[in-house]
């Protein structure tokens, strides 16, 4: 696969994330049939899975050392799991 269709995939993808979060969070329905925490949860790491995607493909992580991927996808990692266990609270 190309680096232009990889790209836009990724772009697809991430715009998918963003519209699903956008109706979750506002439809009323899906809040009310799972419970407002869980979809908060849900949309949360998936805004951060967006973060790590954009780090890796367009912050030209996938070409960085090693350590320097550890690091940031570990802070997406600890980041996202302190936010999600705060919205359970």
């Amino acid at each position: 696969m190309s680096a232009f269709r990889t790209s836009a995939l990724v772009l697809l993808v991430l715009t998918a994330l963003t519209v699903f979060g956008v109706v979750v969070i506002d439809s009323h329905q899906a809040t009310a049939l799972l419970g407002r925490e869980l979809w908060i949860a849900v949309v949360l790491l998936s805004a951060f899975g967006k973060v790590g995607a954009i780090g890796y493909w367009f912050m030209e992580l996938r070409t960085a050392p090693p350590q320097l991927r550890y690091l940031f996808f570990g802070w997406c990692t600890v980041f996202a799991a302190v936010l999600v266990t705060l919205a359970w609270a």
